[in-house]
């Protein structure tokens, strides 16, 4: 650079002369550096040294700039809200979209006017659809460059001075993509699109998506909070008592149902998060609120509600270079669920299929799983973080409690160890209001065939009244698609796992309420089948066994269920005299054992009456010391067991007031070996009943999806040994029963392999004449038994059908006048009516369909119900329906609807695949004008239903 370059600049004075008019004291200054080629190079070394020799080291922790980043993404939300909606809904006029104490309007308003200076930027930018490297932002001076971003569809990824931004529509393809495969990682995401801009993966990258993928999420739960306000869904609770409208969508003069709402509930150990390690603390302090989770201090209400009990055989299955939880103390540990209850086979099944795990995942694990409930239909109630712990019982009286709360009384909920947690329930806080509200608990269809046959005779689905055809095994659907998110939760921070969570459900229960109608009609043809073609095969079995009616094996189920539960019980004077006759064989024994070893040191020959013999010479004086000790040893050890022995029969000769002591011959000796023999009988089959059980564990865990191949090769090896394990107890029990007076039928292995086998141990345990004369203990009779109960069952589930469809047709009528209503007040509100009219669109199309399969359950051949919709209930927290118009209801005949089929019917089309995006966009009015339209050619649609 040159003097006579700088003479050419114009003078500092003279452009900032006090006097003179700023505008036109400013000289234009010439292009005579344009094509420097050594002036660009000098600055440019000089921008470099400058600064590479002054470095800064940031002494703040993660946290502190965790905390720094989302304050000032906080002051920026308002406004990149404001500018998400102008931006994705342009063609609505501008209004009170988001009221608040920060005036943004004037930054988005004024995104278009003309400014003499330019501060327009570009910058670096990631899009999916364009894989531009940058992009130009027009700016205003009224408006922030976060703002500007936006309002061209891009985000930037940080909320101070950011060097790069992503696109939104790239955020939402991220996003739509998670919700449909909720294991796609950021990581795999980021690597794509580095793939697709041929550049090398670097991990900044994943950071910068994940942390703009939170702020889009932020944004989108922003926009839904408004929508969901305008909706007039944001009272409490309003997700959970009116989400599944088959459950919860209650009308007047409606069939009277038993069970008002049946849910089940159970815990999943994958969705575990590794705790901090050692001292470091954490640095995402963020709490996600979502109306999907219960909070922990509500669930630690009934944290002291049961004690854990601790038997002989639990305490070693804890290994000792196990650390105990940090928060331990000399209180009482939490009880699990059926800590509360006297332990039945099964629920001492379910305690030792945990005990190993719970011995390994306290010490590692923050969140150690999920407790979660959901109603038969599978939509997600609730969702309950297990917290270094187990399945306590706290989580599922936590969902008890919610539901006699909020779902109101007559609820069944299936839980898979329902039988022992409606103990632990009754002797809770909440047991007494449990019982009054006519509800009860229940075990799993598939589950229950591993409780014994006592238990499946209360509390199997299949022999509860009012049940229907549920099986309220949802949950381990739900878990199996719910494992996909294992592999992006176990190092999360527990915000991004709660977050990740909270899409995943929603998405769920979206799908869920949009196969509501084949749920219903898949649920109505089984139904019918069962009825009409088991009612032929009991007519004929019942006429093949001279059964006289139904009546009958109603009985016959009664004394069933009374025998099970009496059987077992013995008195005491039977266990002791066992256990007396017991000791009197252990006298014998020892008797017989003092006898000869007194006979053997009696004739033992002293050494020095023997002879030597070249061949057989002396023994030596040690070595006959030492056999005449041992002999001696011997002898007295008998002795002192003889005189042991011999005191505890005396004892109880005294404690069973027995007066001349028992032999061979005498009777009450003789019972007392029977009895013996059947006690051997009976372990022998508990032995082999266990074994049956924990197989149908593990062929139910090797079913199970997201089983790595690890855990499917050791469930493989372990059935393997299991299977060899019950060909011996098989062995074991045949000669046991063959022992038997009379002998008890034998088992091959092609009997014990079948699950319903199980059914079969309460049968095999009578070694009496007691079941000689039961009608009811003959196979084929017990078979009848069986489809009788399953007809009932199925004649239930019709008339639940009735009644759910019936809600679904009304609940969607009601919300297309809803809609409309809607549609209209937000039309002046601005960009966020855009959004509203989106959410009505998706949801209009999707009752569309809904109302299809309704048609076609109306059409069934066998229908029988009433085939309109009704009127809803009114209730204090729901719409008042006296300020509702009432919506005429007209006839049908056949498979039409009204004049009209459905295929005719106007109803608002989906756009194709094909389409570009603005392709009919001819103005918002327009678009609003078409959209409430459409509603209305639902609302007539649904109205001319039946």
């Amino acid at each position: 650079m040159t003097d006579t370059s700088l003479g050419d600049l114009p003078d500092a004075a003279a452009v900032n002369a006090p006097d003179g008019n700023s505008e036109e004291d400013w000289q234009p200054v010439d292009d005579f550096l344009d094509n420097d080629t050594a002036f660009t190079e000098a600055m440019r070394e000089t921008y470099h040294h400058t600064h590479t020799r002054r470095v800064y080291r940031d002494s703040r922790t993660w946290r502190q700039r965790l905390e720094r980043q989302q304050a000032n993404w906080q002051l920026l939300l308002e406004s990149l809200t404001a500018a998400f909606l102008k931006w994705k809904y342009p063609d609505l006029p501008s209004g009170p979209t988001l009221p608040s104490d920060t005036d943004i309007s004037m930054d988005i308003d004024d995104a278009t006017d003309v400014d003499p200076v330019s501060y327009d930027f570009t910058i670096d930018c990631v899009d999916l659809y364009s894989l531009s490297s940058s992009i130009h932002v027009a700016r205003s001076s009224s408006m922030t460059a976060h703002v500007a971003m936006v309002l061209q569809g891009f985000l930037p990824t940080s909320p101070v001075d950011p060097t790069l931004a992503v696109s939104i529509k790239t955020l939402e393809l991220f996003r739509r993509l998670r919700n449909r495969k909720a294991s796609l990682s950021v990581e795999a995401y980021a690597k794509v699109l580095c793939d697709l801009y041929a550049i090398p993966y670097h991990r900044r990258y994943r950071k910068a998506l994940s942390d703009t993928f939170d702020v889009y999420l932020t944004i989108l739960q922003r926009v839904d909070a408004q929508v969901v306000k305008i909706l007039g869904r944001d009272s409490p609770n309003w997700r959970v008592k009116n989400a599944c409208p088959a459950c919860c969508y209650e009308l007047k003069d409606e069939p009277y149902l038993r069970y008002r709402r049946m849910l089940a509930m159970d815990g999943n150990n994958s969705l575990k998060r590794i705790r901090q390690v050692g001292s470091r603390e954490t640095a995402d302090v963020r709490v996600f609120d979502s109306d999907y989770f219960l909070s922990h201090d509500f669930v630690n209400q009934y944290a002291d509600e049961v004690k854990r009990k601790v038997s002989a055989k639990d305490k070693p299955v804890v290994p000792e270079d196990v650390p105990a939880p940090p928060d331990s103390d000399d209180e009482p540990a939490p009880g699990d669920p059926t800590d509360g209850a006297q332990l039945e086979p099964c629920a001492d099944n379910w305690k030792a299929s945990q005990a190993e795990e719970l011995s390994r995942m306290w010490s590692i694990y923050e969140e150690t799983g999920n407790f979660v409930a959901a109603c038969r239909h599978g939509l997600i109630l609730w969702v309950i973080d297990m917290v270094r712990s187990g399945e306590l019982a706290k989580y599922p009286l936590a969902v008890v409690a919610c539901a006699i709360k909020i779902l109101g009384d007559r609820n069944l909920v299936g839980y898979d160890i329902g039988c022992s947690f409606t103990a632990t329930l009754n002797s809770s806080s909440l047991g007494d209001v449990f019982k009054a509200s006519l509800s009860r608990c229940c075990v799993n269809a598939f589950h229950g065939y591993s409780h014994n046959y006592l238990c499946q005779a209360q509390h199997h689905p299949n022999n509860i009244k009012g049940m229907g055809l549920e099986d309220l095994e949802g949950m381990e659907r739900i878990f199996s698609g719910s494992n996909q998110l294992a592999n992006v939760l176990r190092y999360a921070t527990a915000y991004r796992r709660r977050l990740l969570i909270d899409l995943y459900v929603r998405q769920w229960d979206e799908d869920k309420y949009e196969n509501l109608g084949i749920f219903i009609f898949n649920n109505y043809v089984q139904a019918l089948k069962i009825i009409k073609e088991d009612s032929y095969a009991l007519e004929h079995a019942m006429e093949s066994l001279n059964i006289a009616g139904t009546a009958e094996l109603d009985k016959w189920q009664a004394e069933e269920l009374e025998y099970l539960r009496n059987l077992g019980k013995e008195e005491d004077y039977d266990v002791m005299a066992v256990a007396y006759v017991e000791r009197l064989q252990e006298l014998d024994d020892v008797n017989r054992r003092y006898d000869n070893t007194s006979a053997t040191f009696m004739i033992e020959t002293p050494a020095e009456y023997g002879s030597a013999t070249a061949s057989q010479p002396l023994n030596t004086y040690s070595s006959e010391l030492s056999r005449t000790r041992r002999l001696e040893t011997e002898r007295r050890y008998a002795d002192e067991r003889r005189q042991a022995v011999l005191k505890e029969v005396v004892e109880m000769e005294v404690r069973l007031s027995i007066t001349t002591r028992w032999h061979p011959a005498t009777p009450e000796y003789i019972n007392a070996v029977q009895y013996l023999g059947r006690r051997t009988y009976e372990k022998a089959l508990d032995q082999l009943q266990k074994l049956v059980v924990q197989r149908l564990f593990e062929l139910h865990k090797m079913n199970q999806s997201q089983n790595g191949y690890q855990m499917r090769s050791h469930i493989a090896k372990a059935l393997q040994k299991r299977s060899k394990a019950i060909q011996r107890a098989v062995k074991l029990y045949n000669a046991a029963a063959s022992a038997l007076n009379p002998p008890r039928p034998t088992i091959d292995w092609n009997t014990v392999s079948h699950y319903k086998f199980l059914e079969e141990f309460p049968l095999l345990r009578n070694t009496s004449q007691e079941l000689s004369g039961k009608r009811w203990s003959q196979p084929a009779v017990r078979e009848t038994m069986k489809q009788w109960q399953r007809i009932c069952r199925a004649r239930e589930e019709v008339i639940r059908c009735n009644v759910e469809v019936r809600r679904l047709h009304t609940s969607i009528l009601d919300e297309a006048q809803s809609f409309c209503e809607i549609l209209v007040r937000s039309a002046t509100l601005g960009p966020i009516h855009g959004a509203v009219k989106d959410f009505i669109t998706r949801r209009t199309r999707v009752n569309v369909r809904l109302l299809q399969k309704i048609d076609q359950i109306y059409n069934l051949e066998d229908f029988s119900g009433e085939g309109k919709p009704g009127v809803r209930k009114a209730n204090d927290d729901e719409i008042d329906i006296a300020n509702r118009s009432t919506v005429p209801n007209a006839e049908i005949s056949g498979n039409q609807v009204g004049d009209t089929r459905i295929s005719e019917l106007p109803i608002p089309p989906a756009p194709h695949l094909d389409a570009q995006e603005n392709e009919n966009d001819e103005g918002g009015e327009s678009e609003d004008e078409d959209t409430r339209e459409g509603v209305l050619n639902l609302l007539d649609f649904v109205s001319d239903l039946p």
